[in-house]
């Protein structure tokens, strides 16, 4: 990316550390001063002077952060979050506004976790003169650092307000919202492994953790294949309960049965599981480290489905889904890079 075409605003997490935190359940806002209700206290700009703060056009209170580029400058904001813990995963929020279509508002972030940043990105935003939200989220692969980017490119003025940092609801819960099903997580009693699960229905876990509830699930999902959209729902918390017990051969296994049994080929929801899949294989790849060999396996079968991702992205509607086709294509870049350092690993 030339950083002489646009206007970047990063805001790099310093100096706080969320260690100790309770990481299930978590609300509030990790971020210092995101409203920018006390004007920039807590930022730092550190690369040309085009953003300021404001009162005049607010999403919410009495503060907002414009830029406003007559010609294409950088701009660069940090603050910095340290000693971000691995296993949760953090939803990071924002809103954004232009009063013109020839400037655009994107957000993405990485860690600088070893062994290679690992990004997410959203946007641009799509409407004029209306704050329009963005979210994207991301898992670091260490304790490390979080840097998050609010990206301006064009001429023009945009604005950014409530930008929030925070613990992200787990794929259990958000499996249990999407299906209208209640997760009763104190319950004593296992899921009925021979019947039928209703929508709406209390399901009671044996497992006093949600985070683990979903092995139950799954058990229910594997006598009733018919059940798709919860048995997908299901496996994805599988996963992901997996992951956090760093059972992470597990984590690729259950995603593997979603994809033989449930994914549609040359659909969003396709690619999507591909994609997804291919995430858990190269986190499965730097836990398999020494043995360079089993890792570079990982990441070679992880580039192959990145790239039938973006395929399938590609033939539904490019420009529909550009911003699904430049993430592809980034993790293609950077699973490449993994792979030959892998190969060039001691």
């Amino acid at each position: 990316m030339n950083m002489s075409k646009h206007t970047i605003l990063s805001l790099i997490l310093i100096g706080s550390s969320i260690c100790g935190l309770r990481m299930h359940g978590q609300t509030t806002n990790l971020l210092a001063n995101g409203g920018f209700e006390q004007g920039s206290d807590g930022w730092v700009n550190t690369w040309a002077a085009t953003g300021s703060h404001v009162t005049d056009r607010t999403h919410s209170g009495h503060g907002a952060l414009r830029i406003s580029n007559s010609e294409r400058k950088n701009s660069l904001w940090l603050q910095m979050l340290t000693d971000v813990p691995l296993g949760p995963m953090y939803r990071v929020e924002v809103y954004a506004r232009r009063d013109v279509d020839t400037i655009n508002a994107t957000m993405f972030l990485h860690t600088n976790s070893p062994p290679y940043y690992r990004t997410a990105s959203v946007g641009p935003i799509q409407q004029i003169g209306e704050w329009e939200l963005l979210a994207v989220e991301l898992s670091p692969r260490h304790n490390g650092e979080l840097w998050i980017h609010l990206s301006g490119e064009g001429v023009g003025n945009v604005w950014f307000d409530d930008v929030t940092v925070t613990v992200a609801q787990s794929k259990t819960q958000r499996s249990a919202a999407l299906n209208a099903i209640t997760v009763d997580a104190t319950a004593t009693a296992a899921a009925r492994a021979q019947a039928h699960l209703e929508l709406g229905e209390i399901v009671r876990w044996a497992d006093r953790d949600s985070q683990t509830a979903c092995v139950h699930f799954r058990n229910v999902c594997a006598l009733i294949p018919d059940d798709t959209p919860k048995c997908r729902m299901a496996l994805d918390a599988l996963a992901e309960s997996s992951r956090r017990s760093r059972d992470y051969a597990g984590a690729t296994q259950a995603l593997r049965q979603k994809i033989d049994h449930y994914s549609a080929a040359d659909t969003v929801e396709g690619a999507m599981d591909l994609a997804m899949l291919a995430e858990a294989l190269g986190e499965e790849a730097f836990h398999l480290q020494p043995d360079y060999a089993a890792a570079t396996a990982r990441l070679t079968e992880a580039l192959g489905l990145y790239m039938r991702a973006m395929a399938i992205y590609a033939s539904l509607d490019p420009v529909a889904h550009k911003s699904a086709i430049d993430k592809m294509a980034d993790r293609i870049v950077v699973t490449r890079y993994d792979i030959n350092a892998y190969g060039h690993a001691p």
